[in-house]
């Protein structure tokens, strides 16, 4: 199996409130945990950072279909590599 990481970042729409994230978390980590994929979310001050981990194709999957997620705009991938193994369980 060929493991990427995925990172980028975005800002949140004006319209996304921070008492939403509670709700996006859970949503995401039951998608995530169906795909097999790990990683981690920050949000500071309307801004998203996110480091996914995974297979190549599920988490090329993920990541566009995050970056049509009309909650931010701004999606910048900051990078994508291949990894040896996973940094979050």
């Amino acid at each position: 199996m060929s493991l990427i990481h995925v990172i980028y970042a975005s800002s949140a729409r004006p319209e996304f409130r921070e008492h939403e994230i509670p709700e996006l978390l859970k949503q995401a980590r039951s998608a995530n945990e169906k795909r097999d994929i790990t990683g981690m979310l920050l949000y500071i001050g309307g801004s998203f950072f996110q480091l996914l981990e995974g297979e190549a194709t599920r988490v090329d999957s993920l990541y566009t279909t995050i970056s049509r997620d009309a909650r931010h705009t701004k999606v910048t991938e900051i990078i994508r590599e291949p990894i040896l193994e996973r940094d979050f369980a």
